[in-house]
């Protein structure tokens, strides 16, 4: 009662819209993904195109792990439908996608999405990963969100909050 809880239900109200807004955005990016993923397998005439772009969009809720993993059956069904050649594009290619999604347009939209430095949501990564394995992995960012909003509405702990910001 009284003040104590005040601050508690608006930092439980805070961690809340700090967690929609990151699965929000986390689906988002993952429909881009899929559907640049699907639109360059259709260019590259891959057979199931559509099929890789669902599981594209599935294995991008797992961080750093999931979007490299959604490159490889694309290219080995065109590796065995086309050869090397057109193969070693399509990797090319959609490597280029995956790497400027994971390292630029990702960090720069959750980042902005959940308050959280790029160093917390790297270290965040490794330690719940860590800890509990994929599952840490695609909870990290959650969790971390929910600690820096309560770090940020309890006066002792908001030197942590502001360190875990952007």
């Amino acid at each position: 009662p009284g003040q104590r809880g005040k601050m508690i239900c608006l930092a439980v109200a805070q961690a809340g819209e700090q967690i929609q807004r990151y699965i929000l955005a986390k689906t988002l990016l993952s429909c881009g993904l899929a559907l640049a993923l699907t639109s360059i397998c259709y260019a590259f005439k891959v057979d199931f195109a559509a099929s890789w772009g669902i599981f594209a969009f599935l294995l991008c809720f797992i961080p750093n792990l999931g979007p490299p993993l959604a490159v490889a059956p694309p290219f080995l069904v065109c590796l065995v439908q086309y050869g090397t050649s057109r193969a070693l594009w399509l990797l090319a290619v959609l490597s280029l996608l995956e790497a400027v999604y994971g390292n630029w347009i990702e960090p720069l939209i959750l980042g902005r999405s959940v308050h959280l430095s790029p160093t917390v949501t790297l270290l965040s990564f490794l330690f719940w990963g860590w800890l509990w394995g994929g599952v840490g992995m695609v909870l990290a960012v959650p969790l971390m969100a929910a600690v820096k909003c309560s770090c940020d509405n309890f006066k002792s702990l908001k030197p942590i909050g502001t360190l875990m910001g952007n």
